[in-house]
C-alpha cells in the first residue's frame, strides 16, 4: 500500500526532473513514477532496466537490485546522496552503479 510521504517523494522527484531536464511537468511526473516503481522492485530482487550513459549517450541494459541479501555490505558510507542519481548493486558487474534518474527508458 502506498503511502502519503511517497506521493510527496514522486511529485518532488517530478520537479526536479522537470527543472533539470526542461520537460513538460506530464513528462517528468511519468518518469517519476518509472524511478519509484523501479526503485520499489529493486527492493524485493532483481531488476531488468535501461538507461542511458550520460558519458556516451548509449543505451545501457543493466540487472540490478537493492534487496539487502543480494547486496553486500557497504562501508564508509560517508558521501553525501547526489538527489539526481539511482544507485543500485548491479549483479552483472558485480559492483554499485548509478544512473542519472531523468536517463531512465525502460523497465522490464
Amino acid at each position: 500500500m502506498m503511502k502519503r510521504t511517497d506521493l510527496s517523494t514522486i511529485m518532488r522527484t517530478a520537479w526536479q526532473i522537470c527543472h533539470t531536464t526542461g520537460e513538460a511537468f506530464a513528462e517528468c511526473l511519468h518518469k517519476a513514477w518509472q524511478v519509484f516503481k523501479l526503485k520499489l522492485k529493486m527492493h524485493a530482487g532483481i531488476v531488468q532496466f535501461f538507461y542511458l550513459k550520460s558519458s556516451t549517450g548509449e543505451l545501457r541494459q543493466a540487472f540490478g537490485t537493492l534487496k539487502e541479501d543480494l547486496c553486500p555490505e557497504t562501508k564508509g558510507a560517508d558521501r553525501k546522496p547526489n538527489k539526481h542519481l539511482v544507485t543500485y548493486y548491479d549483479t552483472v558487474a558485480e559492483d554499485w552503479r548509478s544512473f542519472r534518474m531523468f536517463n531512465l527508458v525502460k523497465v522490464i
